[in-house]
């Protein structure tokens, strides 16, 4: 059995295209390129009045800096998880201060109490 020995010219690293098929130019990460002309400036006003000249985001035209990025959870359970994520003691939460009113007036009524009881 005779063993061809592989080389680039023979294609190995291809992947089972032909070179005459059209493709996507890609980055070095994979992400497929795209021309920065086709992209909106942002547009937003600076602090010296004139517009901003980055280019703008896909999703909604600003750049990174004048609100490209996330706008918080959108749904009840992003916003519920998001809540939990910054949840820190609890030493003001809903539950916690229903606690402590019950309490304070467990001990009032207490303190009720003893005095009736003890007559001072």
């Amino acid at each position: 059995m005779v063993v061809k020995s592989q080389t680039k010219q023979e294609g190995v690293g291809l992947k089972n295209k032909s070179n005459n098929e059209p493709h996507e130019p890609r980055l070095k990460n994979g992400t497929v390129a795209f021309d920065l002309s086709t992209l909106t400036l942002c547009g937003a006003r600076t602090r010296a009045g004139q517009p901003c000249k980055r280019f703008g985001n896909l999703k909604n035209g600003r750049c990174r800096l004048h609100g490209g990025l996330s706008q918080g959870p959108s749904t009840e359970k992003g916003l519920k998880k998001s809540q939990q994520a910054n949840y820190k003691h609890g030493y003001y939460s809903l539950e916690t201060r229903a606690e402590m009113l019950e309490l304070k007036q467990l001990i009032k009524e207490s303190k009720r109490l003893i005095k009736l009881l003890t007559g001072k």
